[in-house]
């Protein structure tokens, strides 16, 4: 089975079987892919961090760091006194802070 949390982790034949069954499907995001076959109410609310923790998240660690360039670039952007650079740069740590966990997680095995 895949593990949003540790990136690359899976058993093929466990992936295969389900797919078989209904069970698992897959959906691209920016983040790499989704396996729920239920609606996802996180991506409703339109929030770049909503996949991060999900249990259906499939994260791929380079789609993660283009995100994360991308929001370096939105940032530089923004007046630093306003709201939405606040939001955008919490989101931005999120972010960072979920790689450095997926990078030491991948790196344990």
């Amino acid at each position: 089975m895949m593990n949003g949390n540790r990136p690359g982790s899976f058993d093929v034949d466990e992936i295969m079987r389900r797919f078989r069954n209904g069970e698992m499907a897959y959906k691209e995001t920016m983040f790499g892919g989704c396996v729920t076959t239920r609606p996802c109410d996180q991506m409703a609310m339109r929030s770049i961090t909503a996949c991060i923790n999900c249990e259906s998240a499939v994260i791929k660690l380079s789609k993660l760091r283009r995100v994360i360039g991308a929001q370096e670039h939105l940032i530089k952007t923004l007046p630093q006194d306003t709201v939405m650079y606040m939001a955008e740069k919490r989101d931005l740590q999120y972010l960072k802070d979920a790689l450095a966990r997926f990078e030491k997680e991948s790196e344990q095995g």
